[in-house]
């Protein structure tokens, strides 16, 4: 498995957080038939003591790992999100996936009002299902940035702090809308075509590095 460290290549390494790196991997590499994602200082916990095997098994047998579901108890995965970020830009997204998939449409909306979610992009599938993934879900982030202005996101940050749309965190913070969107939008997609995933839970390791 390979790590889901944040990049440095400027806006759109770091605008996508880990799901950068994941596009690259998937566009880039010659991928093994198994292929996982852990996340900055977080790994799933069975890894402790299982073996390749068992997990070739559950991907098998569930089509894909998961880390862990948070339950945002009686608060919305669209309020959640509106919470914690800029509720236009989920906004967007809506739109995005209208014009471009409308079939997947009601699988994401039924995603965000409900009240769980799966956290921190981490995944284990097969390299098939993992390339139509990463295919589908940057067919739409890059429509979403193309829209959204690629080139103006800073300031489009800066003016929904002003605008009382941001609250929480700094701009630089914010500014990784793909990445925040993506998560979503992975989780989403993750429940509609598996539905029966396994839920692997996660560890954290060491100290945040700021």
């Amino acid at each position: 498995m390979l790590s889901g460290d944040k990049t440095k290549e400027g806006l759109h390494g770091s605008y996508y957080s880990e799901l950068y790196n994941y596009r690259y991997v998937a566009e880039n590499y010659a991928l093994p038939d198994y292929i996982g994602f852990c996340g900055y200082r977080k790994y799933f916990a069975f890894l402790d003591d299982i073996s390749e095997d068992k997990i070739k098994r559950l991907v098998d047998s569930h089509g894909c790992i998961t880390g862990e579901l948070a339950d945002f108890k009686s608060m919305s995965a669209y309020e959640n999100y509106a919470y914690n970020h800029n509720r236009e830009d989920m906004e967007l997204m809506k739109a995005v996936i209208i014009d471009l998939y409308p079939q997947f449409y009601p699988a994401f909306m039924n995603f965000l009002f409900q009240n769980k979610m799966y956290t921190c992009n981490m995944f284990i599938m097969k390299k098939e299902d993992f390339q139509i993934m990463m295919k589908f879900i940057f067919s739409i982030l890059d429509e979403f940035t193309r829209r959204l202005g690629p080139a103006n996101i800073e300031n489009h940050v800066v003016d929904a702090f002003r605008r009382g749309l941001l609250r929480l965190g700094t701009v630089k913070h914010q500014s990784r809308i793909g990445g925040y969107i993506g998560e979503r939008l992975v989780s989403a997609y993750i429940m509609k075509n598996f539905p029966d995933a396994y839920i692997g839970g996660l560890k954290i390791t060491g100290n945040r590095i700021r």
